[in-house]
């Protein structure tokens, strides 16, 4: 009984070693969110340094000299982009919920959150506000303890806009490219008042309603992991449990066999 009590710790030391889901880079420019099951793209602003055809996605398609679009445009752009043959791209999600019960998907302001619209919202509605909180370990701009529905107090400490991550395959640091403290394009537009859509914004942590025709940046994301390990980074990270594993055998054997030797005393 005593050996599968230390035979059952082992076994939970072992699993602590296989990581947690989180962000993984992937080949060709991508970097899988294993929470989400989604493939964004590593360039968080590919829309001003990539040649795309601007010319066929309509009038107004073009970014500006920054790379921002408004919010049709943006919306063309991310589905008509062809990364590594796959071509079912577009803007973050957001479902939006009727969190005040008024019967309309309206924006229910919250700074202390609970809601879709304002800080510290429901990440798992937003897939741009899950990565920015839970993936990237963000804070947003207003202390959800602190803060009250409509006033805003700041965190004691605050970090810029981290888009930096452990990758959860490999445990090294990575990060996205050119991914700004700024406002980003969601693909919602809202329900009542269809010349407005929803955006997140990276450097406050706040997710609100804009015209259409302002502009902003553009982020692209993709169902599921699309892109294929490289085989070799994978086998030099698995690499790594295996020596974890041997260890942890070694040491539980070691105090096995010494634990026997003082019973027969």
């Amino acid at each position: 009984m005593k050996i599968v009590k230390i035979g059952t710790l082992i076994l939970a030391m072992m699993t602590s070693f296989a990581g947690h889901a989180g962000l993984i880079l992937r080949d060709g420019g991508l970097i899988y969110d294993q929470e989400q099951n989604l493939t964004w793209l590593m360039d968080a602003n590919l829309a001003k340094t990539s040649a795309w055809a601007g010319d066929n996605l309509g009038a107004g398609a073009r970014p500006n000299g920054n790379g921002q679009l408004n919010w049709d445009a943006a919306n063309r752009w991310a589905q008509h982009l062809n990364i590594s043959g796959f071509n079912e791209w577009r803007l973050p999600s957001l479902s939006v919920t009727d969190t005040n019960n008024s019967g309309f998907q309206d924006c229910d302001f919250a700074l202390n959150g609970g809601t879709d619209c304002g800080t510290n919202v429901l990440v798992e509605n937003s897939e741009l506000a899950f990565l920015f909180y839970q993936q990237l370990s963000n804070d947003s701009i207003c202390d959800p303890l602190s803060s009250g529905v409509y006033s805003c107090v700041a965190p004691a400490q605050r970090d810029g806009f981290n888009s930096n991550f452990i990758d959860a395959l490999t445990g090294e640091e990575s990060g996205f490219d050119n991914f700004l403290a700024s406002g980003y394009w969601l693909n919602q537009e809202y329900a009542l008042d269809t010349s407005r859509a929803w955006a997140f914004t990276t450097n406050s942590g706040a997710q609100s309603l804009l015209n259409k025709e302002q502009y902003r940046f553009a982020i692209a994301v993709h169902e599921g992991d699309i892109a294929s390990v490289n085989t070799t980074r994978f086998a030099n990270t698995m690499r790594v449990p295996e020596t974890h594993t041997s260890m942890l055998f070694g040491l539980a054997l070691a105090g096995l066999m010494l634990r026997g030797q003082r019973q027969r005393r």
